[in-house]
């Protein structure tokens, strides 16, 4: 079950933060969800538009499930805002990602 992804816009350091929730109430306990940055010219889905990227998340036994967002510089893990929590069973996988955003 892929839940509404929670968009934020913050206006003083020019970024957005995207925070997704998944919930794969089937997967092994051993098993982490995957995720990776595919750019628009990767895919062979839409025609290729420059202006977005797509964000792939892949557990077995569930397809691969992609969202369309902004082609944005993505804030590094270092930085302390781009984080994950992958929780198996009933609670929702999250993964929040701060995108660099030109205002």
């Amino acid at each position: 079950m892929v839940h509404p992804a929670l968009y934020v816009m913050h206006f003083v350091v020019a970024a957005a933060d995207i925070i997704f929730q998944i919930e794969y109430p089937e997967i092994e306990e051993a098993t982490r969800p995957r995720h990776r940055f595919m750019s628009a010219y990767e895919q062979r889905v839409e025609a290729a538009d420059k202006s977005f990227q797509y964000l792939l998340f892949a557990a077995d036994p569930y397809e691969t499930v992609s969202f369309k967002i902004p082609n944005a510089e993505v804030v590094a893990k270092d930085e302390g805002r781009f984080f994950t929590h992958w929780w198996v069973g009933g609670c929702p996988s999250r993964l929040m990602v701060w995108l660099k955003m030109l205002l």
